[in-house]
C-alpha cells in the first residue's frame, strides 16, 4: 500500500498548431476609364501553424479575375504576411461614370481556425476626362499690325495627361506635345500678323494619353479682322 495516491495520475495538453488565412484588398478610389491602375493585395496568416498552398484571388465586377498562387505561408509571429501591389486591373472604356467592385479571396488547403475573413471587397468610381481649349484674341486689329491672344489648355480630371496641341494661325501650324497634371491648365502665348484679309487662328487637342469622355470641346476657332 502506498502513503499516498495523489501524485499518481498526470495530464497534459497539446495545442494543434492551426493556420488562419485572411486578406484585405485596396484599390484605388477613382479611376479614368480605358486605363489600367495597380491593386494592393495584402495576404496574412493570423493563426499558429502553416498554411499550405494558398491561394488568392481578385475578381471584379468588370468581369476581370486575376489569381496568385503564394505556396506555403507561415504564422505571422514568423513573417507569415505577404503584400503585393502587381495586380493590375483594367478599367473598359465603356466603363465611364460608373463604379467597379472588387472582391479578393484567399484559400488554403489546410484547415483553418475560422475563414470568416477569407475574403474583402472594395470599390473605385471610373472618372471622366476632359481637355478643354479655350482661345482669347481680339476680334480685330489694325491692318499691318500684329495681334496678340492666347491660347489655353485645361485638364479637368483627377489623371495625369499628356497631348499634342495643334495652333494654326493663318497657314501656318505649330505641333506641341503638352502634359498637363490633374486640374491645372497650360497657356500659350500666340501672335497673329494681320494685313488687309481676315486671319483665322484655330487651336486644337488631340492624341490624349487617357480617353476623354468627350472630344466637342477640343478644337475651338477666332478670327481677326483688319481695320
Amino acid at each position: 500500500p502506498e502513503s499516498t495516491t495523489s501524485n499518481n495520475t498526470v495530464s497534459a495538453t497539446v495545442t494543434p498548431l492551426i493556420p488562419d488565412v485572411s486578406v484585405t484588398l485596396d484599390l484605388p478610389t477613382s479611376a479614368q476609364p480605358g486605363t489600367t491602375v495597380s491593386a494592393t493585395v495584402t495576404v496574412s496568416n493570423l493563426g499558429a501553424g502553416t498554411a499550405s498552398d494558398v491561394l488568392t484571388t481578385v475578381t471584379l465586377s468588370t468581369g476581370q479575375v486575376i489569381t496568385v498562387s503564394l505556396g506555403t505561408l507561415s504564422p505571422s509571429g514568423s513573417g507569415g504576411s505577404v503584400s503585393f501591389t502587381t495586380v493590375q486591373v483594367f478599367v473598359p472604356g465603356t466603363a465611364t461614370g460608373s463604379t467597379i467592385t472588387g472582391t479578393a479571396s484567399v484559400v488554403t488547403s489546410t484547415p483553418e481556425v475560422t475563414a470568416t475573413n477569407n475574403s474583402a471587397t472594395d470599390s473605385m468610381v471610373v472618372g471622366t476626362l476632359d481637355i478643354v481649349t479655350t482661345i482669347n484674341m481680339p476680334t480685330s486689329t489694325l491692318a499691318g499690325t500684329t495681334a496678340t491672344g492666347t491660347v489655353t489648355y485645361t485638364n479637368n480630371s483627377a489623371n495625369t495627361v499628356s497631348f499634342t496641341a495643334t495652333i494654326t494661325v493663318g497657314t501656318q501650324t505649330t505641333i506641341t506635345t503638352i502634359t498637363l497634371n490633374p486640374n491645372s491648365s497650360h497657356t500659350i502665348t500666340v501672335s497673329v500678323p494681320v494685313g488687309t484679309t481676315p486671319v483665322t487662328v484655330t487651336a486644337g487637342a488631340s492624341g490624349s494619353s487617357i480617353p476623354e469622355s468627350t472630344t466637342s470641346n477640343n478644337t475651338v476657332s477666332a478670327t481677326v479682322t483688319p481695320l
